[in-house]
């Protein structure tokens, strides 16, 4: 289960004191007043509402109904003095049945995939957010250097080189910035995308994750409860029991001499045993692969709790080595560069921090519903 925080309302507030009739993020096309504030769960509401593929789940199941329906009613009105007969009638209404209840769970296996897309893309903003911002201070660090040396340049205590790389460095970190800015700007119309809204609107996304470490169950049971009720590996599994009401009822009507009844469909007996053969051997592959896969993903999760602990421990070290360095700054013991590349180290750790968070939590959500990344079945 992904913990999240709510910060809308702190959010809201903010952005609402701060766009001051200038908004500095998105608003509703509708109303320039009227910010749109999605939760997570909000997103994935809107993803499934959006999505022409579950629309065509949803009708291919209602259509699938109605077969089968069709299928008992030719049950229940057939001649009841023909047992052989109605043997292979209630083959077909069973074989209808597994068809309707298979796209029903298809159905939430779906929205489980956009589910986790939806996350993932609502995620990707705070990323990309983090990295605007480390990349703004960037430009702020590089305009003062490069004020400074222009100063020092015109006094005669820095070379010519010495400014022109300082301009270089500026120069950098404002086309570094735009792209980040862009990228921020492509995460939001990627969402966006997915959810229904306009490429032009950026959401208030008042959720946020918060770090929670896997609970230390032993990565057997994690592989146990990832082959149990697992919508996809079952899909496969009934594709085999598909595959044998075919063979039975094309071997029953072989029975009664039928050549030309509908139900045989076209392919001779032969192949529809190898149908058999082959949805087994996919089932058999996929619960292999499914085992393999969160075997993996759990040693990734504990890698990265591991690496959490030594990001925080470094991240306490930074935090102590600034505040040193700020006063001895302040004393003029070291130049603003010195205090600069030290400011600028501890918030990369931090963007590390970000990116390693949001990875834990996606693969958390991957190794609770291990069908979300997809696979079976075709």
């Amino acid at each position: 289960m992904l913990m999240y925080k709510t910060i809308g309302a702190l959010i809201l507030t903010l952005v609402l004191i701060l766009s001051a009739g200038t908004p500095v993020l998105a608003v509703n096309e509708n109303d320039e007043n009227e910010y749109i504030a999605l939760t997570l769960e909000e997103s994935i509401e809107r993803a499934i509402r959006n999505s022409f593929q579950i629309r065509r789940a949803v009708t291919g199941s209602e259509r699938a109904y109605i077969v089968r329906e069709r299928a008992r009613e030719d049950w229940d009105d057939m001649d009841p003095i023909i047992p052989t007969l109605e043997y292979l009638m209630s083959l077909n209404v069973i074989q209808k049945d597994l068809q309707w209840r298979m796209s029903q769970r298809e159905i939430d296996l779906l929205k489980d995939r956009l589910g986790y897309d939806t996350t993932r893309l609502y995620l990707d903003i705070s990323r990309e957010t983090a990295a605007v911002e480390y990349a703004r201070q960037e430009l702020e660090r590089a305009e003062k250097n490069a004020d400074r040396a222009s100063v020092l340049y015109r006094l005669g205590a820095a070379s010519r080189l010495d400014y022109l790389r300082a301009r270089s460095a500026l120069e950098s970190a404002a086309a570094e910035l735009k792209s980040r800015e862009q990228d921020l700007q492509g995460a939001y119309e990627r969402l966006n995308r997915l959810i229904g809204l306009s490429m032009q609107e950026r959401p208030v996304l008042v959720d946020a994750p918060e770090w929670e470490p896997l609970r230390d169950l032993g990565v057997n049971l994690y592989v146990a409860r990832a082959t149990e009720n697992n919508i996809a590996l079952w899909l496969a599994e009934q594709q085999i029991e598909l595959a044998r009401y075919d063979v039975r009822i094309h071997q029953q009507l072989d029975l009664e001499g039928e050549d030309t009844d509908p139900l045989r469909g076209p392919e001779p007996l032969e192949a529809k045993e190898k149908s058999i053969s082959m949805a087994e051997d996919d089932y058999r592959d996929n619960r292999r692969q499914l085992e393999q896969n969160v075997r993996d993903i759990y040693r990734s999760i504990r890698s990265m709790e591991q690496e959490k602990e030594k990001l925080m421990s470094r991240l306490e070290e930074l935090e102590r080595e600034l505040q040193a360095q700020q006063a001895r700054f302040a004393a003029g013991l070291v130049t603003a560069y010195d205090f600069f590349e030290l400011e600028a180290a501890r918030e990369q750790f931090t963007i590390q921090e970000t990116n390693l968070l949001i990875e834990h939590e996606l693969l958390k959500q991957v190794i609770q519903k291990p069908w979300v990344l997809g696979g079976a079945p075709r």
